[in-house]
């Protein structure tokens, strides 16, 4: 009779038992499963086919209502233009700053707004190690124990508030209530 390892290694010879003394995220370690391989997409293929809607209902409805010709208008120019002719008669005969922002923003496009990211008093952006796997789990397993302790000293106010209130009950199994899944 064949041993578990050599059943392994038939089904799954990619994945062999050295890899597991290997660590984590090494050149040799990030092969993918050939399922996974064989359902990841090709170069140049797009997980939206379709795209994205070139246009939503209401656009399109007030595409069409802009479109048609006013029909109280002596002119008879369209929505559209009546509105364009508008907001320039605000920016002529009122100098309303705001319509022409409006026209430049339409005509010209929005300006790019320039974003700088710094550090304290404008030096370099200083990034911290989290430390080791087992550093960042015990360093969120104890502000998820501190979380809960701040939940229970509050229900216990609440309770003190309103004796009445059926008290509550733990909400999970793990000492902090929450499971993280690693």
């Amino acid at each position: 009779m064949r041993g578990v390892d050599d059943m392994a290694e038939q089904l799954e010879p990619e994945f062999a038992e050295g890899d597991m003394d290997a660590p984590e995220n090494t050149h040799d370690n990030r092969r993918l499963h050939p399922e996974m391989k064989a359902k990841m997409w090709k170069p140049g293929q797009t997980g939206n086919p379709g795209g994205r809607p070139k246009k939503k209902l209401i656009t399109e409805a007030l595409e069409n209502l802009l479109s048609e010709i006013d029909p109280h208008d002596k002119k008879k120019r369209t929505y559209a233009r009546r509105i364009a002719q508008a907001m320039v008669d605000q920016v002529i005969k009122k100098g309303s700053v705001a319509a022409a922002s409006e026209i430049a923003d339409r005509v010209e496009g929005k300006v790019a707004m320039r974003q700088e990211h710094t550090g304290a008093d404008g030096g370099p952006m200083v990034f911290e190690s989290l430390g080791s796997r087992e550093e960042v789990e015990a360093k969120i397993a104890s502000l998820l124990s501190q979380a809960q302790e701040r939940k229970q000293a509050q229900d216990s106010l609440k309770q003190e508030a309103d004796p009445t209130a059926p008290p509550k009950e733990a909400e999970a199994d793990t000492p902090t209530g929450v499971d993280i899944g690693w």
